[in-house]
């Protein structure tokens, strides 16, 4: 129960990758809300304050990256530094993974994924703390995004 009590919000149109992810972080203490579209992401944020989002870069209309672009531009105490952390298909390129850091993604996992390197990811994500400092903390791959 490595993540009991933290809230993630997924956001995939696809409805498995959204079951998948709900039941691995649940089975783990998650409490994991799923979100099938980026338009509904940013309400669901700024009422439930989750302690990590998980988005698919790949979605029809508005993709995971402007999502994130939109996250990072609220201020702190509306959801602006909450991390995020992408779960797409898409090839992991060095121009794709430079692309979606400076979007405001911490971390990025492929589709198909490994359930331990997921939970693992999430643990290490939601452990920091949100803090008056935390807005100077880089979207760096080594970076959490928010102050210890």
């Amino acid at each position: 129960m490595r993540l009991w009590g933290k809230r993630v919000l997924a956001v995939d149109d696809d409805t498995d990758s959204l079951d998948l992810v709900t039941e691995m972080l649940g089975r783990e203490g998650a409490e994991v809300i799923g979100v099938g579209a980026p338009e509904f992401a940013l309400p669901t944020v700024v009422f439930l304050m989750p302690d990590i989002l998980i988005v698919d870069v790949a979605m029809p209309g508005e993709d995971g990256v402007t999502l994130v672009r939109r996250l990072r531009a609220l201020p702190a105490d509306q959801g602006g530094l909450i991390p995020a952390l992408t779960l797409t298909a898409l090839p992991p390129t060095e121009t794709a993974v430079e692309g979606w850091l400076k979007a405001g993604f911490q971390r990025h996992l492929a589709k198909p994924f490994d359930p331990e390197e997921l939970i693992a990811a999430v643990a290490e994500l939601t452990a920091y703390q949100r803090g008056p400092d935390a807005r100077n903390a880089s979207a760096s791959p080594g970076g959490s995004g928010r102050a210890k």
